[in-house]
């Protein structure tokens, strides 16, 4: 157990310390940190925006229905698994950083990267049965395949 909870504050140390030599880079190669972090709070706002826009698509195809206008069927649209491990590393450096604060950015800061981390739980599991289901649909319309023309063999 020890050994774990060392793996643990030495990965939140390093995901701590590279983003910090990376703002710290970026900044001496003049780019301003506020750049950095608006860059990063706008594409998480990008993603968000994205997967509201299709909630908002979905309610209008609802709308349209009832009205009895037909439309192409909705291909929904799947997180890339890279923005899984981007939150995941946002998630770990605000954990990171508010352990290292005291009082209430100490509390407010375990509980949001807490959050996060809880968020991040669930996605990978979305991400891990859907792969599970993907893969054994694939092999039933693989069995069900050779079957058929297995089948068509025997009869000829």
């Amino acid at each position: 157990m020890e050994q774990v909870i060392l793996y643990a504050w030495l990965f939140v140390g390093i995901v701590v310390n590279t983003a910090d030599t990376l703002i710290d880079w970026l900044t001496a190669h003049g780019f301003p940190s506020g750049i950095v972090v608006i860059g990063i709070i706008g594409a998480i706002a990008f993603h968000v925006l994205d997967k509201w826009s299709i909630e908002i698509g979905e309610r209008v195809q609802a709308i349209e229905s009832k009205l009895g206008i037909e439309r192409t069927p909705h291909v929904p649209k799947k997180s890339p698994w890279w923005m899984l491990l981007a939150w995941f590393i946002v998630a770990i450096y605000l954990l990171g950083k508010s352990l290292q604060a005291d009082g209430f950015a100490f509390a407010a800061g375990i509980a949001v990267s807490g959050f996060m981390l809880l968020l991040c739980a669930f996605c990978a599991y979305c991400f891990i049965d859907q792969a599970v289901r993907d893969y054994w649909r694939k092999k039933r319309e693989t069995q069900e395949l050779l079957d058929k023309v297995f089948s068509k063999r025997e009869t000829d």
